[in-house]
């Protein structure tokens, strides 16, 4: 099964909910606005994806420039950051797609 984390209004969110039905694929959404994983979830993610912390931050975003991240996120340890990251949906990179031992950030149907 699928799992995509996300928000409702977010077109690359929707997109990745899309595609993936009309795949035949079984898909679980995670509203990010109601439902937050854990930093320890999200630390088995980035494993999995074999992310780097900043890669799963929405760094072009309103929230993140706000947070003036851009300076500060390299300097956090990773338990922090990904404290960070789980308190509010709009610093997640959406959507974040989870497919047992794999895992991206962001959508493009091309990939």
């Amino acid at each position: 099964m699928i799992k995509v984390f996300g928000i409702n209004n977010c077109t690359s969110v929707r997109n990745a909910l899309k595609f993936s039905e009309e795949k035949g694929k079984q898909v679980e959404y995670v509203n990010l606005t109601k439902e937050k994983p854990s930093w320890q979830e999200m630390q088995k993610i980035k494993q999995v994806g074999n992310f780097e912390v900043r890669d799963l931050f929405n760094s072009k975003g309103k929230l993140f420039a706000e947070m003036e991240l851009e300076n500060k996120i390299d300097e956090l340890s990773q338990e922090d950051a990904l404290k960070l990251l789980v308190t509010d949906a709009l610093l997640f990179k959406r959507p974040l797609v989870v497919d047992g031992d794999f895992a991206r950030t962001g959508w493009n149907k091309k990939e």
